[in-house]
């Protein structure tokens, strides 16, 4: 019997503790979310293996200018978000996959810089876009021990997409931020 009810108690922990995870709620007045999403697509096939998108675990490398302070987050289906107190201003700095493992091998990838400036407004959803970066005609380029270098021919998509965005707010606990006025940022 107290094996059940420990297991039940688990079980009510686990699923309190999954009901509270997504997007953190505004932690004060003037707070902002940044948000977008950004998935890496290679048709012609990422490296040396068959086509492939990546929207999971895409490092994106940010520089608080107004701090100068750096961090990392990853995407997660494509997204990635950071709370913001609404005053500082961002750098994403570049993007890059580490250590994938496809088969046997482990490649990593880098996008390079990007240096894409970030301001946010207070009491704000800065909408980032929904980015896509396509590379294509892999060619193999560079040969030293056992890696091998490839060049791609590079392109990028945008795409504002609200009711998107606006769903994903709402799966990933975001309601909150829906109150608030979303700023397609970048958006020509």
């Amino acid at each position: 019997m107290k094996r059940v009810l420990f297991l039940g108690s688990i079980i009510v922990v686990v699923a309190v503790f999954l009901s509270c995870a997504g997007i953190p709620q505004p932690t004060e007045e003037g707070s902002s979310l940044v948000i977008g999403s950004l998935i890496l697509d290679f048709p012609d096939g990422f490296y040396d293996t068959p086509p492939r998108k990546f929207d999971m675990n895409v490092q994106l490398s940010f520089h608080n200018t107004t701090k100068n302070s750096r961090f990392d987050i990853y995407t997660n289906r494509g997204y990635f978000y950071f709370q913001s107190n609404g005053t500082d201003e961002y750098l994403l700095e570049e993007f890059q996959l580490l250590k994938q493992t496809i088969g046997n091998t482990r490649y990593s990838f880098s996008g390079g810089r990007v240096n894409i400036k970030i301001a946010p407004s207070p009491n704000k959803v800065i909408y980032l876009g929904h980015i896509v970066f396509t590379y294509t005609a892999p060619d193999a380029t560079k040969r030293s021990g056992r890696t091998t270098y490839y060049n791609y021919e590079t392109a990028v998509a945008a795409d504002w997409n609200k009711d998107l965005l606006k769903e994903y707010l709402i799966q990933q606990n975001g309601v909150a931020w829906l109150n608030m006025d979303i700023v397609e940022y970048g958006k020509k």
